[in-house]
């Protein structure tokens, strides 16, 4: 050592150096995890802490895609860094999932962006079938899946997508080993039996109302079993309320109107009237209760009980309003208005106020108008906008002024036609069917009155071709009625 001084001291040196470095790194690398954990946890207090104390607040809706979006930019932030952390991705996938229900699931509280639901929902769906290939054992993960093919095949429904159908049966295959352990978890229980509510209302919209109903029936079997343990699960209530919804359709569409009004009297309207007391201004609340007093009000009129229908249908109005006031972002309320325009329409037209139900049709037709202009891929809001023409259509025809209803009504066959470009689904045709059949009646009306030869063979020549393709639509509905089969024995 001696006889090296300048080499041993360079030496030395260069190890104390990289023992620094070394050192430095460590401490860097405590630094980074540390801040790693930091981001993770204000990423998780966003996207679950804050945004679950804020998801029920009046005019919310906003803020919550604020909140989720800033979550969602942390947790791709360090998935970016870490891409082979199943932790970040588990997170990522949850994130999406979460901003997809407020940009546009049409069951929820949204903003209306059903291509922005869309695309999250299906990232969230690919982060968790990659997840999926490394470890199918996994229920947690089997669980989430299956949700996620839920809610994709909602959104993709509402668009008009075939592929929705497709989408709930592998939800249903997922779940069908969680419900088969002889304890499932409740949340299991729960989220299947609203995937089987659902299925059971897009059979009912197929005009299988049997089938339809004893799927929703089940499901109505199970939610009631579950809340009556879980009585502070505002979610569990509300999807509770959502069967009982679904019931009301296929008891409405087949014609049921005493079971219908029975089932809203004893059971849908005491249960929502239960919890708005508890949540005052809760926009879902509200808008169960507008949908509730919309089912009383057209069981009464099919059973000829045309002014208490008026004032049900009054109520619903007012619900809906009310709903569409607490978050004008909400575009749930503003369907919820719409709805409810046209209802108190037809109530008026039955008490020979046409011109006050024409008011009201336009304004529905307004609203309707603006949202499908937003989103022409929409199926769901051009099936709304067509129909609303059609039943101003209804209204004007039933005043014997032909002239203008049928400038109501060919609205509503070319909005219908291009729904149906996007849409083939038996409730789209359907309705296509049923413009063609009103506009064939009209001309008909028309021909009968005609004052010339040349006008009536005209006016038939009109009322012949409509008939014939409203005919051939709805061919088309019960060739695929037909060929469909119950999908969940």
């Amino acid at each position: 050592m001696r006889r090296h001084v300048v080499g041993v001291g360079a030496t030395a040196l260069l190890v104390l150096t990289l023992l620094g470095g070394l050192l430095a790194t460590a401490h860097q690398a405590r630094i980074a995890e540390a801040r790693t954990r930091e981001v993770r946890q204000l990423a998780g207090t966003l996207l679950f802490d804050v945004h679950d104390a804020i998801r029920d607040l009046p005019g919310a809706t906003r803020a919550r895609e604020t909140l989720v979006s800033n979550a969602l930019t942390y947790i791709n932030g360090l998935w970016q860094d870490h891409p082979d952390d199943p932790d970040l991705q588990r997170e990522l996938a949850d994130a999406y999932a979460q901003i997809a229900q407020i940009q546009g699931h049409p069951y929820a509280t949204n903003l209306g962006d059903l291509d922005g639901a869309e695309r999250s929902y299906r990232r969230a769906l690919d982060l968790r079938l990659a997840l999926w290939a490394r470890d199918s054992t996994d229920d947690a993960l089997r669980h989430a899946l299956a949700v996620t093919y839920r809610d994709l095949s909602a959104v993709v429904g509402w668009r008009g997508g075939e592929a929705a159908a497709a989408m709930r049966l592998r939800a249903m295959d997922l779940f069908t080993p969680l419900l088969a352990r002889g304890d499932p978890d409740l949340g299991v229980l729960h989220d299947a039996a609203r995937l089987r509510s659902e299925h059971g209302w897009s059979t009912i919209f197929e005009s299988r109302y049997d089938e339809g109903l004893a799927n929703v029936d089940a499901a109505i079997g199970v939610l009631e079993r579950v809340a009556s343990g879980r009585p502070d699960d505002l979610q569990l209530h509300i999807d509770l309320w959502r069967a009982y919804s679904y019931r009301a359709d296929g008891l409405s569409f087949s014609g049921r109107h005493a079971q219908l009004l029975a089932l809203m009297e004893t059971k849908g309207l005491p249960l929502l009237n239960r919890l708005l007391e508890r949540y005052p201004n809760h926009s879902r609340l509200l808008y169960g209760l507008h949908v509730g007093h919309k089912y009383v009000g057209d069981a009464l009129a099919g059973l000829g009980r045309t002014r208490e229908a008026a004032d049900a249908r009054v109520a619903s109005l007012s619900y809906a309003e009310a709903m569409s006031a607490v978050d004008t972002t909400d575009q749930k309320g503003t369907e919820a208005v719409g709805r409810a325009l046209v209802a108190l329409a037809m109530s008026r037209a039955e008490g020979g106020d046409v011109d006050e139900a024409v008011r009201l049709h336009r304004r529905a037709i307004a609203l309707a108008q603006t949202r499908y202009d937003e989103d022409p891929t929409n199926a769901e809001a051009g099936n709304r906008l067509s129909l609303g023409y059609r039943f101003l259509c209804r209204v004007l025809a039933g005043a014997y002024r032909y002239e203008e209803a049928l400038a109501a009504c060919e609205p509503s066959i070319e909005i219908q036609e291009r729904v149906v470009e996007t849409s083939r689904e038996g409730v789209m045709l359907g309705n296509l069917g049923s413009a063609y059949g009103h506009t064939a009646r009209i001309y008909r009306a028309m021909a009968e009155r005609a004052s010339t030869a040349d006008a009536r063979r005209r006016h038939r020549e009109q009322a012949l071709r409509h008939y014939a393709l409203g005919v051939e639509a709805l061919e088309e509905v019960e060739a695929a009625k037909a060929g469909q089969a119950a999908n969940w024995e």
